[in-house]
């Protein structure tokens, strides 16, 4: 049997708490690095969602079928 580890995004994290256990195993991982994240170029995009509500009283979000307002006015209400 043959199974395939990936990891997305080389978190700090894949080589202090994954590696040591897939080592202990002998279990080969492939981590994928994401270059903007190293350089700063790119944003993360949970980052990027937390920004856009931290700014704005309201969201409207349109989508085919319609849209949706979300009421961002409070703290309260962001999270």
């Amino acid at each position: 049997q043959f199974a395939t580890i990936t990891a997305d995004d080389a978190y700090r994290d894949n080589m202090t708490e994954a590696l040591p256990v897939l080592e202990k195993h002998g279990a080969p991982i492939a981590i994928y690095v994401a270059p903007g994240l190293i350089d700063g170029a790119s944003d993360l995009w949970w980052d990027v969602i937390e920004d856009i509500v931290n700014a704005r009283d309201r969201l409207t979000l349109t989508m085919p079928d319609g849209s949706v307002t979300i009421d961002c006015s409070t703290r309260g209400k962001k999270l």
